[in-house]
């Protein structure tokens, strides 16, 4: 679940990256937590994240890269000079925080833009991160039972016009059975 270096911050040929805080770069704990977030917020495919990463990670001035796998990725960033980081991160399943999708990816398109350095980003992220949830647990669960109950119906098998004619026209030339229930 940690984010341990590999090799440590500062460890690098020529390092171009100010070490902060704890000695990993700014960019390197904003890449994290990036990485965290959107696993545990955004419902966005592999690609997607993969490709949110990279953008982010050039707009900081590294060169960053993601394996997105279940419930959890693969982080690598390169950074000008040599310095290189590496993260695993791990992330329980859970109900995503629609509440912050919308506020996740309008941080990211400040962050690619340039209107939100990794410092800043990160404290924002940190900010939107410790939002606490709109709604109770037992709320959200009706919301889940409701929304099953709801799109139930609507997944039922139905028959399009091309069967219905398809099973008229063996009906009506004595072929008596087309396939056997089917039915529209």
């Amino acid at each position: 679940m940690g984010n341990a270096p590999n090799p440590p911050p500062g460890s690098g040929p020529g390092e171009e990256v100010p070490p902060e805080r704890d000695g990993t770069p700014a960019v390197d704990r904003l890449l994290t937590q990036l990485t965290r977030f959107l696993l545990r917020n955004s419902a966005e495919g592999a690609f997607e994240l993969r490709y949110t990463i990279r953008s982010v990670g050039a707009a900081c001035g590294a060169q960053a890269d993601l394996l997105a796998i279940t419930e959890g990725a693969v982080l690598s960033v390169a950074h000008p000079g040599g310095a290189r980081y590496t993260a695993t991160v791990h992330v329980a399943p859970e109900l995503a925080r629609l509440d912050l999708v919308s506020q996740g990816k309008d941080l990211v398109h400040r962050m690619i833009s340039g209107a939100a350095p990794a410092p800043a980003g990160e404290q924002e992220l940190t900010r939107l991160q410790r939002q606490p949830q709109p709604y109770p647990w037992w709320l959200r669960l009706l919301g889940v039972i409701l929304f099953a109950a709801g799109f139930a119906p609507s997944a039922q098998a139905t028959c399009d016009a091309g069967q219905v004619q398809a099973q008229r026209e063996v009906s009506q030339h004595g072929g008596g059975g087309g396939t056997p229930g089917a039915r529209c």
